[in-house]
């Protein structure tokens, strides 16, 4: 077996004899070496233990895998080796979802300590959306007011009872990003817009193209309630929004969502008909792309660039300067806007997404699937930022279900993101992943039992037919047929136009 580090560093050379771990601790002399790359080190193992590093990144990056070898590296000895490493990705990030369902700052910190034990350096937060809004804005406080608070939550077969709400103040805010930036982990904020803005207009409907009233949505799915993406007041409601969240956030992203906006209302709204026409759009796919390259156009004065779902590619006028991520749909757009001198970041729904079951998505799927986008120029490749693993919590009520579903897939996408692509024994990962999971455990984090990582086929089978039964009603799949539908509509008509 290799050394018991996760991710497996790009280099290992083993030298003669071992490192007899001192009793009284051990000691370990740093030193700055600007010719090392971001993030990287060396690591030496020898007469004495010798840290090179160019930033702080680096440092406690050598500091993590050392930790690794001296916790499980069997007796008060370990091997003699020198180690060369750097991150294949510069974005290796995990998404957490705290809309459907809320989670306290402790137990926010925990899993950021785990995914950072990985070293994963980007928590992007997902903090608005239909079922709840859940970052404090001063300037409108209906937003926490009534836009944080559901009756109750009926998630597929899931109906629990009772007002559901949970707010983050800007000092939660401001204590996580410090306890990220201490880890060198960077937070991307996502406030969604134009679709996923139930909550938006049930604390103000006169953003809406109709300006009817809507409730805090109590179930998943795709809504219809999306924001008039051709009103001053919209964007001026967006510009004031954002003003407050740059503040709070000290990275140079902010994630826009996108994703998921059905363009019924825009259709049928005489503002957003004379603006397209306006501005020579042909159809609303253009619009959004549109409204997207507009809220960057105004992030750029703080310094920030924007991150959408690779839903708001579709309408080909998206600026290159926007940054796609891609979860699911037609990689070929994803390709045309890298090669447009656009970025991507890679999501891929059936690989990286935690919230699935392990029957439909398991270890040695998430270890192994890192792909390349067909059809992406040579010279764009760069483009490619890395991987991250999104965890939706619609089914997800607790903070020992949101470790089950995390790990030990969150563990293969970090080396996926960091070690070289040639390493590809998914079975010597898990015997890796088995040591270090007594780590994991001191946080209060325990994966999933073994035994569900790779199921035979027929388990595999049943267990996702189970996790679709129970997170699909009869009357979600009719509005799941219901969207399709749209799509398809929305796709013939860009095609005719």
């Amino acid at each position: 077996m290799k050394l018991p580090v996760i991710p497996y560093p790009q280099q290992v050379r083993q030298l003669d004899g071992v490192y007899r771990l001192p009793e009284g601790g051990i000691h370990v002399t740093y030193r700055q070496d600007d010719t090392i790359a971001p993030e990287g080190y060396r690591l030496t193992v020898g007469a004495g233990i010798l840290i090179a590093h160019a930033d702080r990144a680096g440092k406690l990056n050598a500091e993590r895998t050392l930790r690794q070898i001296v916790r499980h590296c069997a007796g008060r000895e370990i091997p003699c080796c020198e180690i060369h490493d750097a991150p294949r990705c510069r974005h290796r990030g995990f998404m957490l979802d705290c809309v459907r369902h809320f989670f306290t700052v402790e137990e926010i910190k925990r899993m950021i300590d785990a995914m950072a034990m990985f070293k994963m350096n980007v928590f992007h937060w997902h903090l608005t959306d239909d079922q709840g809004w859940r970052i404090q804005i001063d300037r409108y406080p209906l937003l926490t007011e009534v836009g944080s608070k559901r009756p109750y939550s009926d998630f597929g077969r899931d109906y629990e009872p009772g007002e559901y709400g949970g707010v983050y103040t800007k000092d939660d805010v401001r204590e996580i990003v410090a306890y990220c930036e201490e880890r060198c982990v960077e937070v991307i904020p996502e406030i969604e817009f134009p679709g996923h803005a139930t909550a938006i207009l049930a604390a103000y409907p006169d953003l809406s193209c109709d300006g009817h009233p809507v409730q805090v949505s109590t179930r998943g799915g795709v809504h219809t309630n999306t924001i008039c993406v051709s009103s001053e007041k919209t964007m001026e409601f967006v510009k004031n929004v954002l003003s407050e969240v740059v503040e709070l956030f000290p990275g140079k992203r902010i994630h826009l969502g996108g994703d998921e906006a059905p363009k019924d209302h825009w259709m049928n709204c005489p503002h957003c008909q004379e603006y397209m026409k306006a501005h020579g759009l042909k159809n609303a796919l253009e619009l959004q792309c549109d409204f997207t390259n507009r809220v960057a156009e105004f992030l750029k004065q703080y310094g920030k660039t924007a991150i959408v779902w690779s839903d708001s590619i579709k309408g080909h006028n998206l600026s290159p300067e926007v940054t796609s991520q891609y979860w699911v749909g037609d990689i070929d757009l994803t390709a045309e806007h890298l090669n447009k001198g656009g970025r991507t970041i890679m999501s891929t729904c059936g690989t990286f997404y935690l919230d699935m079951s392990y029957g439909q998505t398991a270890v040695s799927t998430t270890y192994k699937g890192f792909e390349t986008i067909p059809g992406v120029l040579p010279e764009r490749e760069a483009g490619i930022l890395g991987i991250e693993t999104p965890l939706w919590t619609e089914f997800i009520q607790n903070f020992d279900r949101l470790a089950f579903q995390a790990f030990p897939r969150a563990a293969a996408a970090a080396e996926r993101a960091w070690s070289p692509a040639e390493l590809t024994d998914v079975e010597d990962f898990k015997a890796r992943f088995k040591l270090l999971s007594a780590d994991l455990a001191e946080l209060g984090v325990v994966p999933a039992p073994e035994k569900l990582w790779d199921m035979s086929k027929p388990r595999r089978i049943w267990d996702a037919l189970k996790y679709w039964h129970h997170a699909m009603t009869r009357d979600d799949i009719q509005k799941f047929i219901a969207q399709m539908k749209r799509e398809r509509k929305e796709a013939e008509y860009e095609r005719e136009n």
